[in-house]
């Protein structure tokens, strides 16, 4: 099967029964329908399809996964009007996918940008700094951006990050309306915390990530002309990314102003990653950590996840990984009012 713009419904089904080439489904007609409370049996049928196929590609043995992620990223010069650039963010997948598309015959050279939010671990920052050598050394554009506000400074005026992105955005808009009606898909258990926090002043945000790492990858792309972003977002992941490529497949226009977005990874399983990196001598620096990954040190994003695994939430890793910092952030950028109020252990 082609990777076409526009994939017919017997296409779609053949990819759910695993009769297609490596499921190749890449770009998908976005859905018009899809926030509509009462969609017809056809229009269900046809999103069941969807998730079918998306489970038939996580299904794929490894050799036709690695085949896939090089046909989206062949498929990006041919179907999309973008100057594309890889996010690079120096845990496990950005890395492999970075080594994926330089080792991929026929393609050409991407640039890479990494947003530096401050509030990454050290053992990130190098592996960041090493990658970058390995890459020009290949004359591959690296650079790395940082955000012109400091997170110490944002996170007192804009709350600091609990629940998970969804309930944080959630309870953002519900404490700046005038409403007590709690916003839909809002777990019944929150109702009355969300009244509670509300009345009591308490500050929780999702907007983080867009002050702190999506700003300056807005701004780098600007003034590199760069429209489309390649990351390794995996839709084993999290519920939220399968949901997006249910919706849009693994390359798509996420916005009116064009900027575009592909997923080359997205059918890949953790153990995929760790194979890749094993089979290719790659060895990704990572805190010793729970997730082991990058990102902010202090992002409390699915800290009620952690507690139902009896696993540390990053705080409280924060805790013996960095003394100092863990301080500052309990006593200086407004987490430990938050995180007291809430109940949440961060010791």
């Amino acid at each position: 099967m082609n990777s076409t713009l526009d994939l017919s419904s017997d296409a779609m089904a053949a990819a759910r029964h695993g009769e297609s080439d490596d499921c190749a489904l890449i770009q998908l007609p976005r859905m018009s329908y899809w926030n509509n409370p009462n969609k017809s049996p056809e229009q269900q049928a046809h999103i069941k399809m969807r998730a079918q196929a998306l489970q038939a590609g996580i299904n794929l043995p490894y050799s036709r996964k690695i085949s896939h992620a090089r046909r989206v990223l062949k498929s990006l010069a041919d179907y999309t009007p973008a100057r594309w650039a890889i996010s690079y963010s120096g845990g496990r997948d950005s890395t492999v996918l970075s080594h994926l598309a330089l080792h991929t015959p026929g393609l050409g050279r991407f640039p890479h940008v990494m947003s530096n939010t401050r509030m990454e671990y050290p053992e990130t920052i190098k592996m960041v700094n090493g990658w970058w050598r390995f890459l020009r050394s290949h004359g591959i554009l690296c650079e790395t951006v940082y955000p012109k506000e400091r997170p110490k400074d944002l996170w007192p005026r804009i709350g600091v990050p609990v629940f998970s992105k969804i309930i944080a955005y959630k309870y953002r808009k519900f404490r700046a309306s005038e409403s007590d009606k709690i916003p839909s898909k809002v777990p019944k258990e929150l109702h009355n915390t969300f009244r509670r926090m509300k009345a009591a002043g308490i500050k929780v945000t999702d907007e983080c990530c867009d002050e702190l790492k999506k700003k300056p990858l807005k701004a780098w792309q600007k003034r590199n002309g760069i429209t489309g972003a390649i990351t390794g977002v995996r839709c084993s992941e999290s519920r939220n990314r399968r949901l997006a490529w249910i919706m849009q497949g693994a390359v798509y226009n996420a916005t009116s102003k064009g900027t575009w977005i592909a997923n080359p990874l997205a059918f890949w399983t953790s153990e995929d990653v760790a194979r890749y990196l094993s089979e290719n001598g790659l060895t990704v620096l990572s805190p010793d950590t729970v997730q082991g990954g990058s990102g902010c040190v202090t992002c409390m994003f699915g800290c009620q996840a952690r507690a139902k695994e009896g696993t540390l939430n990053a705080m409280q890793e924060l805790a013996t990984l960095n003394p100092k910092m863990h301080r500052a952030a309990l006593d200086e950028w407004g987490y430990r009012a938050v995180l007291d109020y809430l109940g949440i252990p961060y010791e």
